[in-house]
C-alpha cells in the first residue's frame, strides 16, 4: 500500500483538506451515466475501485478519465482494466496507448464482452 500524504495544501503551504475529504466529494462530479444501478453518493473510492475504474474506461468522458487520474493511480488503474473482463477492443485500444500496455495484457482481449453495447 502506498504512503499517500493525507493532505493536500494550499499555495501558502496551509492546509486545505484531508485528501480523502477530497476525493470523496469529487467522485460527485462524475457523469452520473455510467452509475445507473447505484446511488453516486454511496460509492467507496477504495471498495467500488475497480467498478468505478471499469465504468469510467467503458462510458466516461474527457473529464471522467481525467477524474479516474485524479483519484487512483496509474498502476491502480492499469491492474483494474488488464484484469476486467467487460472491456470493449475499442477501450482496449486506447487504454493501451495511454496505460503503455500490450493489448494482449489485457484479460478480456479479443473476446466479446457479453454486454457490449
Amino acid at each position: 500500500m502506498e504512503n499517500e500524504n493525507p493532505y493536500i495544501f494550499n499555495e501558502d503551504a496551509t492546509i486545505a483538506k484531508p485528501i480523502f475529504v477530497w476525493k470523496k466529494s469529487i467522485i460527485t462530479k462524475l457523469s452520473r451515466h455510467m452509475f445507473w444501478d447505484v446511488y453516486i453518493q454511496e460509492l467507496d473510492i477504495k471498495k467500488n475501485k475497480n467498478l468505478i475504474i471499469e465504468r469510467i474506461a467503458l462510458y466516461g468522458n474527457d473529464n471522467d478519465i481525467r477524474i479516474m487520474f485524479l483519484l487512483y493511480s496509474k498502476g491502480d488503474i492499469k491492474k483494474a482494466l488488464i484484469n476486467s473482463d467487460s472491456l470493449n477492443q475499442i477501450t482496449i485500444e486506447y487504454f493501451s496507448l495511454v496505460l503503455g500496455v500490450k493489448k494482449e495484457a489485457f484479460k478480456c482481449y479479443g473476446k466479446k464482452p457479453a454486454h457490449q453495447m
